[in-house]
């Protein structure tokens, strides 16, 4: 199924009260979202998420911004309750006019921050400190180090391998859940918010800022992740704040949705 649907704007309803009471009441909405969904992604067996795994990706080409797309993003999945990442990792690497990026979150857990660093050709790793891509029929981080959460992570230090404002074409985002209006609840730590933030602004020479269309945000999951109506009249939503990032596609095993901007139906 593919389908466009318009964006929504940040919701903060919740009990009447101050701005500070407001915050409040949307995070305890997210933490109680986040445990409903993870106990879901828990009853599913691993021959389940691989078979959603591969049914996400074979309609990722049908997509006309990936297929367009010189440079992509794409996380490295957790080794548990994640979409398997491992199949279109191999495709791009593979694919001789796209370049791939994968995070780096390591370098400071207490600020939170995340790069996207260019994974490069070659078995060199010791002589120009490139992360090595090595055997094609071997998945290439297999020998990375791992960060706390069991995440293989690049291990290099060359900045001009680290992704700026405007280099990345599109961007796959992990979550917790989804909703079809585009909203999305991450893991609480805020890593993609505030890299994508990163990544739209622009500031020029005269230090003034511009913001940027890229990347193009596809947000993937698993099939719990996506808010559906559950007998109710209207599907649900996840509750989001202003600095949360919408996404501009969806994508799941069972479905492709289109974001449409809120602006072209006002």
């Amino acid at each position: 199924m593919s389908s466009s649907v318009a964006s929504k704007k940040p919701v903060t309803n919740t009990a009447s009260g101050s701005t500070e009471s407001k915050v409040d009441g949307v995070r305890e909405s997210k933490a109680a979202l986040r445990t409903e969904i993870r106990s879901k992604l828990k009853s599913l067996s691993q021959e389940q998420v691989e078979d959603e795994s591969f049914a996400t990706w074979s309609r990722i080409e049908s997509l006309p911004a990936y297929k367009a797309a010189k440079t992509v993003g794409i996380f490295l999945s957790m080794p548990k309750g994640e979409i398997n990442t491992d199949q279109l990792l191999v495709d791009v690497q593979n694919d001789v006019e796209k370049s791939l990026f994968v995070p780096r979150v390591g370098l400071n857990f207490e600020k939170c921050d995340m790069d996207l660093v260019r994974v490069v050709s070659g078995d060199n790793v010791g002589e120009c400190d490139e992360i090595s891509l090595s055997k094609k029929e071997e998945l290439f981080y297999h020998a990375w180090p791992r960060n706390k959460w069991r995440i293989p992570e690049p291990p290099m230090s060359d900045e001009d391998l680290v992704a700026k404002a405007g280099d990345l074409d599109v961007l796959l985002v992990p979550g917790v859940a989804f909703d079809k209006s585009g909203g999305r609840l991450g893991h609480g730590k805020g890593y993609y918010d505030r890299f994508i933030e990163r990544m739209r602004s622009n500031h020029g020479c005269d230090g003034k800022s511009t913001s940027l269309k890229k990347p193009y945000l596809i947000g993937v999951g698993l099939s719990p992740q996506l808010l559906e109506a559950e007998g109710l009249d209207e599907d649900r939503l996840v509750p989001t704040l202003g600095h949360d990032y919408q996404m501009d596609h969806l994508l799941f095993p069972h479905c492709s949705i289109e974001i449409v901007p809120l602006c072209n139906y006002e």
